[in-house]
């Protein structure tokens, strides 16, 4: 199950500021953000057949949809979740974006999505130039802490993070699985890799990113796996006046990448499946056991 790129980068579309310090409400919003979207997620997944996203949509909307998927096609749409009383959830002085994508491996299995998701160290060779670094810091059973050192140039400026992440992985059963990745610290890196490389203390800089929580779903259908990445961000608000300018070119942003990152996923989930399967001789991979990923034991 691939932990791939921690973090979608149409944030760093943002121009630069001098200063946009993280609030304690600021960040207290975001968490009530994140929980009532998972408290969606468990609701959906507690009725038969709703583990995706997409199977939770009206029939008549999810079937087009999962055609153009088996087609090769990437799905990405903007979700938007809202309090009990059906109120906006708003998080002061930042702004939350939510998105979703998802699309059809062929041919994979849950085994080999894992495999390729437990690289870490490889995400540098993976999602390069995005991701410049990456490590493990602690690794036990199915919980990891990982380091990733993201940078993106824009046309203003370029951008350097260093994100800490919990992720931790839940398999249902033979069939399901999903992971979920928390940023724990976010550092915004000045003159990265000169001399006066400076890292900014947590919360401080120009806001570009301050919290991620990233919800990767995997599913086994017949001749492949439906995966879904649902990705929710924290980065400073847009400054007044310019988001009429600044959020439909974001968006498209947001669309542009998630697509890139879910095509470039699937390259390496399927390239891994057909050094397995060349390995063993060929075969249907669905028939491969499930239990050889950890957490799937007898």
């Amino acid at each position: 199950m691939p932990r791939l790129p921690l973090v979608i980068f149409v944030f760093f579309h943002l121009p630069p500021v001098f200063s946009a310090e993280l609030r304690p409400e600021t960040l207290l919003g975001f968490e009530r953000y994140v929980r009532a979207t998972e408290k969606r997620m468990k609701l959906d997944s507690g009725q038969q057949g709703n583990f995706l996203y997409l199977n939770s949509l009206p029939l008549s909307e999810r079937q087009p949809i999962q055609a153009q998927l088996r087609k090769g096609d990437i799905y990405v749409v903007r979700l938007t979740t809202r309090d009990e009383k059906g109120r906006l959830i708003r998080a002061p002085g930042g702004w939350l974006h939510h998105w979703l994508a998802a699309m059809f491996v062929p041919g994979a299995t849950l085994r080999q999505a894992v495999a390729v998701g437990q690289e870490f160290d490889q995400y540098a060779s993976f999602y390069q130039p995005e991701i410049v670094r990456s490590r493990v810091l602690e690794h036990n059973d199915n919980s990891f802490k990982v380091y990733v050192r993201l940078q993106k140039k824009t046309p203003w400026v370029t951008i350097t993070l260093d994100t800490y992440n919990d992720v931790h992985y839940v398999f249902l059963n033979p069939q399901a699985l999903y992971s979920v990745s928390r940023s724990y610290r976010v550092q915004q890196v000045d003159n990265a890799g000169r001399p006066d490389e400076r890292i900014e203390p947590p919360g401080r800089g120009e806001g570009f990113l301050w919290a991620t929580d990233i919800f990767w779903r995997y599913e086994a259908v017949r001749g492949g796996i439906m995966v879904e990445s649902e990705t929710i961000a924290l980065t400073r608000k847009v400054p007044f006046g310019l988001g009429w300018i600044i959020k439909p070119f974001v968006e498209r942003a947001a669309v542009a990448t998630d697509k890139q990152m879910m095509i470039r996923t699937r390259q390496i989930i399927r390239q891994e499946a057909r050094k397995e399967n060349a390995h063993k001789g060929g075969g249907d991979p669905l028939l491969f056991c499930c239990r050889d990923i950890v957490g799937l034991s007898d």
